[in-house]
């Protein structure tokens, strides 16, 4: 391949009084004078000069290959092995990899060969590893076509930035992020055996004394309505009772809350049908339940993870959408399961969904990454609000 560098015109001309205008501003002349002393600076030497003293490298290839320029910043950063390669050699000589790391460019779709061609090109990414840069380093690169005053297409030109240490934050920031999630997801799923732990202590321990309680005290009651006690026990019996009875309903809603009792009873689907009737009940919004699917293989964990979201969801739909209907659909297939809850509600904004201080949202989100699944809220102002959730299954 030849190197064109710029040329030095023979003829000269004077500076506009020190303005940039038409024509060249400085001299065009060598910079020594006959005399040996530095003479005026020579437009080409200026516009090298300005060029090399970027910190994004530059490169310029006409429209069969040819390289016409590059600067100094292109050197560093690609090494010489673009300066002495024939045009099917570009990558190989130069060690151009796609941003996996492993797969070699092909000459024929660099940005700088395509914007040669007429295309435009912004923040290419590849990864540049060779003998100058042995673990690599990774530039974003934007590529325009070069064409002159009537529009005829000269070559193209490439701009080169350095972005290895973005990207190592980048990278660093994911890795922490993910290390965060994994912790999270350790954290919830040790509250979840905690929170089955005792629910299950209360069930067995406290409702069971309550049970036998409650027996103690209808016998009690038996015996009083023999014989002819006063009145005033009798309603005092009689009060304790239903002390005990919103007792034994107490530690059933708790063990519920804590681990509910229908996923281990009844199964996933079942456990989501009975909690929508139940929401119905207790809040007066018509509720609807669909199911596409019956058989829905997930670890226990996750579907612990899909009850507490559409748990979740309900009472986001309760609280905030003034909604008069709810549907809740089930469906399962091709390797996935998913949820979709439908309100009429007012409709959540995207800056609701995005603000910071949207905790239970946010935990949604945390619970579907944590089961390498994807959650996606959307909302339309008067027209309510859907949630869908989407998990790896089978079944």
């Amino acid at each position: 391949m030849k190197v064109v560098m710029p040329c030095i015109p023979k003829r000269t001309r004077r500076p506009s009084r020190g303005r940039l205008g038409k024509g060249v501003v400085y001299e065009a002349v060598c910079p020594r004078s006959f005399s040996g002393k530095p003479g005026p600076l020579c437009a080409a030497d200026l516009l090298r000069a300005m060029v090399n003293s970027v910190a994004e490298g530059a490169i310029a290839v006409s429209t069969s290959g040819d390289l016409l320029f590059y600067n100094d910043a292109a050197r560093r950063m690609l090494g010489m092995g673009f300066v002495h390669h024939s045009s099917r050699q570009t990558s190989r000589r130069v060690g151009l990899y796609r941003p996996d790391g492993r797969t070699p460019w092909a000459d024929k779709d660099l940005p700088l060969l395509r914007a040669a061609q007429g295309e435009k090109l912004d923040r290419v990414e590849m990864i540049v590893r060779n003998r100058r840069h042995p673990k690599g380093i990774v530039l974003s690169v934007n590529a325009r076509p070069i064409r002159d005053a009537k529009r005829r297409l000269l070559g193209g030109i490439a701009t080169l930035r350095d972005i290895t240490p973005r990207k190592e934050v980048e990278r660093e920031l994911l890795e922490s992020r993910l290390r965060l999630r994994g912790l999270l997801a350790r954290i919830e799923s040790a509250r979840e055996e905690e929170q089955l732990r005792i629910a299950r202590e209360i069930h067995d321990e406290l409702g069971q004394t309550l049970t036998a309680l409650k027996f103690d005290a209808s016998l009690l009651a038996r015996k009083l309505k023999d014989g002819k006690p006063p009145r005033a026990l009798v309603s005092h019996v009689r009060s304790m009772l239903q002390l005990i009875d919103s007792g034994i309903h107490s530690v059933q809603t708790i063990s519920a809350e804590l681990r509910p009792a229908a996923l281990e009873d009844v199964g996933l689907l079942d456990a989501i049908c009975l909690q929508v009737k139940e929401f119905q009940n207790r809040t007066g919004i018509a509720s609807v339940v669909s199911r596409r699917t019956n058989d829905i293989q997930l670890p226990d964990e996750f579907s612990g993870g899909v009850f507490r979201i559409v748990q979740e969801a309900l009472t986001n739909v309760a609280r905030h959408s003034g909604a008069s209907r709810v549907r809740v659909t089930m469906t399962g297939g091709n390797g996935s399961f998913r949820v979709l809850i439908h309100d009429n509600g007012r409709g959540v904004t995207a800056r609701q969904v995005a603000a910071p201080t949207s905790l239970g949202l946010l935990g949604m989100r945390e619970r579907a990454l944590a089961m390498d699944g994807e959650l996606r809220i959307n909302g339309k102002v008067g027209g309510g609000t859907s949630v869908v959730l989407t998990i790896p299954a089978t079944g």
